[in-house]
């Protein structure tokens, strides 16, 4: 068999289900470690090795990780690679130092990699909302008025781009309608009883 032939095994029989739930952003997803377990078992029967390389990459005053899948065949010594970028955020998470900021976006680049190489479908993951059956692939994205309403409630430009950073997009603009309002919902409630309190 040759390299693409056994890619095709591996893309047309692989399956790995979202198992995993993200209860601030309310959405089923897969990580970098449930592709590479459930692909074990094709590697060692097709006698091929997963290659998982990562290397920084510049755009403008923007850092992002580049990762490279790459199959090879160990019979023939072919091979074959897919690539995806993921921007690292300007400053850590809360909780997060810097080398844990590198590692998760390290992560998200290498799933990105892996189901562009095996051809898993992840349109409906942390930029949608998973309800089952019924998942939207497309989402609506946040609106002026959201934003304007964010930032009466306190989210200045560092606490917007920290919010796009979290739901790991590239810019605000790209958060979705239904993370805007849940982000709007919350705030109020917040302030609310804050002033409740006082």
């Amino acid at each position: 068999m040759s390299i693409y032939e056994k890619l095709l095994k591996i893309q047309t029989e692989l399956t790995v289900t979202k198992d995993k739930f993200n209860s601030f952003g309310e959405f089923k997803y897969r990580s970098c470690e449930d592709i590479l377990q459930a692909l074990k078992p094709f590697l060692k029967e097709l006698n091929c090795v997963i290659l998982l390389n990562d290397e920084l990459a510049n755009a403008g005053d923007k850092n992002y990780i580049k990762a490279t899948a790459t199959l090879v065949d160990i019979e023939n010594k072919e091979n074959v690679s897919a690539v995806a970028y993921a921007q690292e955020p300007p400053k850590a998470k809360p909780k997060m130092d810097e080398s844990q900021t590198s590692g998760s976006t390290s992560s998200y680049a290498r799933k990105y990699a892996l189901n562009g190489l095996l051809a898993l479908d992840d349109n409906v993951d942390s930029d949608t909302t998973n309800k089952g059956d019924k998942a939207e692939k497309t989402e609506k994205l946040i609106t002026k008025t959201q934003i304007q309403e964010l930032k009466k409630l306190g989210f200045d430009e560092e606490r917007l781009n920290k919010m796009a950073a979290y739901y790991k997009v590239d810019a605000v603009e790209k958060i979705t309608y239904k993370q805007a309002d849940e982000a709007i919902k919350k705030q109020t409630k917040q302030n609310n009883s804050g002033k409740g309190a006082k």
